[in-house]
């Protein structure tokens, strides 16, 4: 499963690369000669909010990572397992609550106006998940959970996108659902691995 998810993060990393460069900027000025500069301006101030915001929303959870690691510590990996992926489940659904929010608002409003739907997906592709790739920039660079995450949340975006413009749109959450569902097992593999090898290489040390 590590060697799939490997595959397409490789065929989906210059896409995303291109749209976390030129997409809101592109967006945003093709905004502005549409009029729509209030939607523009009033997005990039609540995306400035949301991390304060997200904070409050997730701190309640925090207690389950705690509780995850020390059953780590005492050797009780499948108590930990069932712990992580439900505090895992329950804060990507969070963010990817956040993120289809935001995709439902924008589609909603170039359907009202009639207005080309390119602009404001470009646009909203910032404000959906630049708050994410704002307080991932301050994690650790070890800290593939925080970076997984955050490309699950701008896959999810994607999907969303091409679903939508196919008119599939009513199939794309159970896509979504098991491509969260994998993730989630894939990093809780990860976690286990990464505190198998710290012990080893305790051992080796005594």
């Amino acid at each position: 499963m590590s060697r799939l998810i490997e595959k397409i993060i490789s065929a989906t990393t210059v896409p995303i690369m291109i749209l976390n460069f030129f997409g809101a900027f592109i967006g945003g000025i093709w905004l502005l000669f549409l009029g729509e500069w209030k939607l523009v301006l009033g997005a990039l101030i609540f995306s400035f909010i949301f991390p304060s915001v997200y904070g409050l929303i997730v701190m309640p959870l925090l207690p389950l990572d705690f509780l995850m690691f020390k059953l780590i510590e005492k050797d009780k990996k499948k108590s930990a397992m069932v712990i992580g992926f439900i505090a895992n489940m329950l804060t990507t659904t969070v963010n990817l609550s956040w993120v289809v929010a935001a995709f439902i608002f924008v589609t909603r409003t170039f359907e009202h106006n009639g207005n080309n739907p390119i602009p404001y997906v470009l646009y909203f592709w910032e404000i959906a998940l630049g708050p994410f790739q704002f307080m991932a920039s301050k994690e650790p660079p070890n800290s593939i959970g925080t970076y997984v995450g955050l490309y699950l949340l701008q896959i999810s975006y994607i999907l969303l996108c091409v679903f939508y413009f196919l008119n599939i749109i009513v199939f794309v959450q159970p896509v979504i659902i098991t491509i969260v569902i994998l993730v989630q097992i894939f990093l809780l593999r990860l976690v286990f691995q990464l505190e198998n090898l710290e012990k080893e290489e305790i051992t080796e040390d005594w």
